[in-house]
């Protein structure tokens, strides 16, 4: 299976072997299946998904579909053929695990790729009664358009379809296919990878990967990411998606990743599009704010910033003010505890200079913590110079 201890499970397993297993009616079953592997070799996630699962599901049965004869290919709509084969058996064993006594509603299927839509087609065959279906960066080519709607996964295959999306303008699939679809920082250009093909390799997977990483980095609960229901990626950053509940269904804003505390069953929602920004590396939290300057502009003004907050420094972002909106939605990753400082730096403006005089820019700026109602923070009225740090003090309830 891994290099944790497992055993081999052939499609006509015999009851026997599921006691053996450890299988009963109420194990928790956890199917993951890769993707496309054109060389053959194993998807570098794989391991650290199935030992995060039994870390926080100690009963968990974890079952890893190796469908690696069928994905090793050159030909990518040769494995595309195979995925279809592969979510029928996968289906099978779904309904001889049914049949043993463990209830659809038990089991969770991930799958990565391509290895999202055998999860769909796997699903299809308990009818829509399969406990959850969770899309890691499904494969976008062949499964696209009206007349792939039978092969792709879609949230009829499951109680629960949550899908994730990072590469979307090359691999992944950019239509959303589940209850609730998530575009990691807009769905494409990942923080953190490359966006140049001088790193070949890493320009091509990083983007696709990301979902993968970002899911098991979730098990560990080591940040509390919150995703905005929202039409588009720039009407999240402009603001104006910041009420989870005018969503019908939804009483507060939904938590991306493994766990689903958070979710009310059966769902009263369906096709919620939600946006979110994550950090460049693991664990990949970030921690959105509103932010708002309180002069108003005739140009472009744009600040990089850096918060100090009672756990360290977070990383750098940027914010942008343009002559029709002060206010921009800003993610800090790394920000945990609370914000203290903030450290920010005028570094160009579409502003009119005299001469060579550098910029001078006076305003305040005005945090609110993300979803509303959050807390606030504003700094002092100060003058913003060119390529100049500013440490500034946050002061909190403003």
């Amino acid at each position: 299976m891994t290099g944790l201890c497992g055993q081999l499970l052939e499609l006509n397993v015999s009851s026997e072997d599921l006691t053996k297993f450890g299988l009963n009616k109420s194990s928790p079953v956890t199917f993951i299946v890769h993707g496309y592997r054109p060389t053959g070799s194993k998807s570098v996630w794989l391991d650290d998904l199935v030992e995060q699962i039994m870390k926080v599901e100690p009963k968990a049965k974890v079952i890893v579909v190796d469908w690696n004869r069928g994905a090793a290919t050159l030909n990518y709509y040769k494995a595309a053929d195979n995925a279809l084969k592969t979510g029928e058996i996968i289906g099978k064993l779904m309904l001889r695990l049914r049949d043993f006594g463990v209830p659809p509603k038990n089991m969770h299927v991930i799958g990565a790729s391509l290895g999202a839509h055998i999860a769909g087609i796997a699903g299809r065959s308990l009818n829509g009664t399969l406990g959850r279906i969770s899309a890691l960066d499904a494969a976008r080519k062949h499964f696209t358009g009206e007349e792939a709607k039978s092969r792709r996964l879609s949230k009829e295959c499951a109680l629960f379809v949550d899908a994730y999306h990072g590469d979307t303008n090359k691999f992944g699939i950019e239509e959303p296919i589940g209850h609730i679809d998530y575009y990691l920082s807009g769905g494409e250009d990942q923080p953190g990878c490359p966006n140049t093909l001088l790193k070949t390799k890493e320009y091509f997977i990083c983007d696709h990967q990301r979902s993968s990483f970002y899911y098991i980095s979730s098990l560990s609960r080591r940040c509390k990411p919150q995703a905005f229901p929202c039409e588009s990626y720039s009407a999240y950053k402009q603001g104006l998606c910041l009420n989870c509940t005018e969503v019908q269904g939804l009483t507060h804003c939904p938590q991306p990743g493994y766990h689903i505390e958070w979710l009310k069953m059966p769902i009263q929602f369906s096709n919620v599009k939600a946006y979110m920004d994550t950090g460049k590396e693991e664990p990949f939290c970030a921690s959105p704010y509103l932010v708002r300057m309180s002069q108003q502009v005739s140009k472009w003004i744009h600040l990089q910033m850096r918060m100090v907050t009672t756990e360290g420094l977070t990383g750098l972002t940027t914010f942008e003010s343009s002559p029709t909106s002060q206010s921009q939605v800003v993610a800090f990753a790394r920000a945990g505890g609370f914000p203290l400082r903030v450290l920010v730096t005028l570094r160009s403006a579409s502003v009119s200079r005299r001469g060579g005089a550098r910029l001078n820019i006076r305003t305040s700026l005005h945090f609110l913590a993300l979803p509303v109602p959050g807390a606030t923070y504003c700094t002092r009225l100060v003058h913003l110079k060119e390529d100049r740090i500013v440490d500034l003090v946050l002061k909190a309830n403003c």
